[in-house]
C-alpha cells in the first residue's frame, strides 16, 4: 500500500481462523478481558492490550514500508489505543523507520471517530451472538466532536499528500 490509516486499531488480532473454511473461534473465549461499568455495561479495553493478544497475531510492524497515521481516542473504551500506538511507535523506532508514523491523539474522544458531524455513540447495543450486549465506546461530546473535525481534515491531508505522489 501507499499508506495506512488506523483509527484505535490494535496491533493483532482479537479473533483467530480455527478452521479450513474460515470460521473464527468464538468470541467468547476473551471473555476474562471484558470488564463492566456500575451499570452492567460491557468495556472491551482489555481484550486489545498488546499482552493479551495472540503472539502469532500480532502484525510485524518492522516490516512497513510505507506511512502510517494512527488515531487515537484517548476515552476509548473498547480498545487499548494509546498502548497500541505506543507498541507500534517503539517498533518503527526501533526497525529505523520512526519517519513512517504519524499518531493523532484525541484526550476526550471515543472509539468511534467517524467523519465530521457524526453523532457520537458512547454506548450502544451490540450483537455478539447469541449475546446482546450494551457496548461502551467512550467519548464526550464536545471533545469527540472536535476530534472528528481534526482528524478528517488531517487524514484528507495525508492521504493526499501519500496517493497523490
Amino acid at each position: 500500500p501507499a499508506c495506512l490509516v488506523c483509527i484505535n486499531g490494535p496491533v493483532g488480532s482479537t479473533v483467530t481462523l480455527s478452521d479450513s473454511e474460515g470460521r473464527t473461534e468464538i468470541f467468547d473465549s476473551y471473555q476474562k478481558y471484558w470488564t463492566y461499568d456500575d451499570q452492567g455495561y460491557v468495556i472491551f479495553k482489555e481484550v486489545s492490550l498488546p499482552a493479551n493478544l495472540p503472539p502469532d497475531s500480532i502484525v510485524e510492524l518492522e516490516k512497513l514500508d510505507c506511512p502510517l497515521m494512527y488515531i487515537v481516542g484517548e476515552d476509548d473504551l473498547s480498545a487499548s489505543s494509546t498502548e497500541n500506538a505506543d507498541m507500534i511507535e517503539e517498533t518503527l523506532r526501533s526497525a529505523g523507520k520512526p519517519h513512517l508514523f504519524t499518531r493523532l491523539s484525541y484526550p476526550g474522544a471515543g472509539h468511534l471517530i467517524e467523519p465530521p458531524y457524526s453523532p457520537n455513540a458512547r454506548a450502544s447495543l451490540w450483537s455478539v451472538k447469541p449475546k446482546k450486549l450494551i457496548t461502551l465506546w467512550g467519548g464526550h461530546p464536545a471533545p469527540h466532536a472536535a476530534a472528528q473535525e481534526d482528524a478528517w481534515e488531517k487524514v484528507l491531508n495525508f492521504l493526499n499528500a501519500n496517493l497523490r505522489r
